[in-house]
Order: structure tokens, then sequence, then C-alpha cells
């Protein structure tokens, strides 16, 4: 089938190249006949000539020379009559010219370029010739071919039909044959399974009983005893799977090797058990211990946060508060939020500006410093506290940090900015020599130390 398949390929190929072949050899004749008789175009010299013998006629007769006039007009009327001579011939051979074009678009047409003679259609022919003449005889191998390759196929659709007891098409052999495959391999199985079954019986071929046994067979119980059997089969199979599956889970968690035997396997399950269950009893401890302890912590954070919220509401907070920011009048602890209000809204620390911030801050600072000291005084340390806060604002913090060195608080304010040092200076004059400024040159920018 394969070389009947590459043959006909190759026909088809020839074929395809030699298919204008009988229509070059008809143009061929045609070409070669009409070049043959047809004549030549009319030649336009004639005409050239016969003008210019008229034109003389003209001349010498205006120049009164008769002879030469004479003989002018000859020659124009000879060349006249050759011209109109070859026109009627060219006129009445005019088919055989249309015949020539004809043949030279078509072979244009057909082969994508210009016929340029009747050598070029002669090489043609004898190319094409060629391939004709293999096309044609591939054609007669193929038929014989073909013919032999139906025998064939009536011999093995015969022998088909005797293997399976149907008539089937060639198209669905090959699924035949896989299902002939099939079924043989099924068969071989079963003999190789009944085979086997016999070697578990342990009986010898010698011995089997050419007479029916005491208990009369029946195909029936046959079937129920097998079935039967395949349930316990079935039912040890899966115990065995499970028991194989625990053994793996012990020997994972006490580290014995799954081949261990399981008197070995079961002793180290009962050491990893007491070892779990001693673990298991100081964590209790531990998480009972923790417990009361965080239920001890939480009483005391209550405790704490009641008083923070005290203190948040205390006035000692809330006048500083007033006092350094001009604007919030209370603290509230929301969950662990810290909550600024006003006269009309509330507000999360963090929903304030960076300057409102270090305002609040400081006066938490101040106000739990007071209540918490009562009378006594200590020392505050500031590092650029109010560089965020608004000019107008600032005057109003320096001017209560003076107030609190007038009280006895000691206050140490460091910044870079010149204009809270220059308040500073302002405010502090007040307090006479109670008040200095230190100016501290660093590697990277000056910076002053007010200290009062």
């Amino acid at each position: 089938i394969g070389a009947y398949e590459n043959k006909h390929r190759q026909k088809k190929q020839v074929a395809e190249k030699g298919r204008h072949h009988e229509w070059l050899k008809q143009a061929h004749e045609v070409y070669r006949t009409a070049l043959a008789t047809a004549p030549p175009a009319p030649n336009l010299i004639l005409v050239l000539v016969a003008g210019i013998a008229a034109l003389g006629v003209g001349v010498f007769s205006l120049l009164g020379q008769r002879l030469p006039s004479l003989g002018s007009l000859v020659v124009a009327v000879v060349f006249a009559f050759l011209y109109l001579r070859q026109v009627r011939l060219s006129a009445r051979h005019a088919g055989q010219r249309e015949e020539l074009h004809r043949i030279e678009e078509e072979f244009a047409r057909l082969f994508g370029e210009p016929l340029t003679g009747l050598p070029m259609l002669l090489e043609y022919v004898q190319r094409t010739g060629e391939d004709f003449a293999a096309a044609r005889l591939l054609k007669e191998q193929l038929s014989e071919d073909l013919r032999k390759i139906e025998a064939l196929k009536q011999a093995l659709r015969a022998h088909m039909l005797d293997l399976t007891g149907v008539d089937e098409d060639v198209q669905n052999w090959p699924k035949l044959l896989r299902q002939l495959e099939t079924d043989l391999k099924f068969v071989e199985d079963k003999i190789r399974e009944k085979e086997l079954r016999l070697a578990e019986l342990g009986v010898d071929p010698s011995d089997f009983c050419p007479e029916p046994g005491e208990v009369e067979y029946s195909k029936t119980r046959l079937e129920e005893l097998q079935a039967e059997l395949r349930k316990v089969e079935n039912e040890i199979a899966l115990e065995s799977q499970k028991l194989a599956s625990l053994k793996q889970a012990v020997c994972h968690l006490t580290g014995d090797d799954i081949s261990a035997n399981w008197g070995t396997v079961l002793l180290h399950l009962q050491e990893k058990y007491g070892e779990v269950l001693a673990a298991y009893k100081q964590l209790t401890a531990e998480i009972l211990g923790k417990m009361v302890v965080f239920g001890v912590l939480k009483d005391l954070r209550q405790a704490e946060d009641s008083k923070i919220v005290a203190g948040l509401k205390s006035p000692s907070v809330q006048e500083p508060l007033f006092q350094l920011t001009g604007r919030y009048t209370g603290l509230d602890l929301d969950g662990d939020q810290l909550v600024v209000r006003d006269a009309f809204h509330r507000f999360t620390l963090s929903e304030l500006s960076t300057g409102a911030q270090e305002q609040v801050l400081l006066a938490l600072r101040l106000g739990f410093g007071t209540k918490v000291l009562h009378d006594k005084h200590l020392f505050l340390i500031l590092d650029d506290a109010f560089q965020h806060a608004d000019w107008g604002r600032r005057r109003l913090l320096v001017g209560k940090m003076v107030e609190l060195a007038r009280a006895g608080w000691q206050v140490l304010y460091f910044t870079m900015d010149d204009h809270i040092a220059e308040l500073f200076d302002r405010e502090g004059a007040e307090l006479g020599d109670a008040y200095r400024r230190v100016d501290l040159e660093t590697a990277v920018a000056p910076r002053t130390a007010e200290i009062f």
C-alpha cells in the first residue's frame, strides 16, 4: 500500500508537469505551418521610397525638367505598386497572424514567460513529452498494482471472515484486529488463572477423578461459594492493609523500622506514651499557671487603666492640655487609642498633625508629672519638641516652659531652630541668671541648648 501511494504521488507530480503536452504538440504544428506560409509584413521602406519619388516628380516639374520628372513618376508608381501588393498579401493571411498571436498569449498564460519563437516551443514540447510519457507509464503500472491490491484485499477479507465470522469493511479491520488481540489475551489470562488454581490445589493430574464425586456439581452453589470466598479474601486484604498502615504510623512515632516485629514496636509505643503523658501533664500545669497569671495581670491592667482614665480627666492634665494646645479640653481612652476632644469633636491622636501630637504628649507629661509628684519639682528635657508648632503657638509653649522654670522645674531644651532660640532668649530674660543659653557646635550643624 505504501509503495502504491508513493507511486501515485510520483505519477501526480509528473502528470502535473506534462499536462500541457498535447496542447504544445498541436500549437507547435500550427505555429510552424503559420510561420512557413505567412507572408512578411508590408515593408514601410517601399512607402518611403514612393513618397520621395513623388516629391521628386513635383520638384522636377517645377524646374521644367521633363525627363527626370518622368523617371521619378515611374519609380513612385513601381514602389507604390509593390507596397500595395504586399498589403493585399498580408490582408489575405491575416488569420494566420491572429493564430500566431493567440498561441503566444496562451503560452505566456500557461508558462508565465513570453514565447520567443519556434525553437522555444519545440523545447517545451520535448521537455513535457518526457513527463507525459512517464505519467502514462506510471498510470499503467498503477492500474496493475491496483488489480493486485484488490486481489490481496479479497483474500484478506475471506481470511477475516474465517477468523471472525463477520464480513467487515477494510476500514474496520484495525479495530477488529485489536478486539481479537484483546480476546486472545483474555483467554490466555484465563488459562493461566486456571493453571495456577489447579497448582494451588496440589493435586497431581494423575489423581484426577474421571468419575463424578459424591457431591453433585452445582454451578449455582459454586458461584455462591466463590462469591463468599472473594468476600472473605477482600475483608482479609482490607484488614491487612489497615494493620500495615497502623504499624507504619506507630513506627513513625517510635522511630522503629517498618520491618521490626510487633512486640518491639508496642514496647517502644508504651515508652513513647509515658513520655507524651508526662509532657502533657507538664504543659497542662504551665497553661493553668499562665491562666492564673494572666487573670491577675488583667485585673492589674484594668486597675491601671482606671487610674489612667481618672488621671486623663483630672484638672492637672486637662489644664496644661488646653494651655498648650489652645483648643483641646479633654482626653479619653478608647481601647488602646488615645482620644482628644474639643468642644464639638473627638479625634484619635494619630489623626492630629505632628505639632498637635507633640503638644498633647507634652501636656500629658506635665500633667501626670504634676499629679504624681504633687509639690515636688524635677527636671524636664525637651529635644526640639516645638519645631512642628506654628509660630504663634511657639511663643505660648515657650512661655509655659518659663512658668515651669519659675515654679521650680529645671528645663533643658535642645533646638536647631533660630526662631525658637530667639523666643527662649526673649522670654527667659525674665528669669535673669536662672536662664542660660549654651551654643553647641557639632560636626553636623550648630545646636542650641536652653537651660533654666
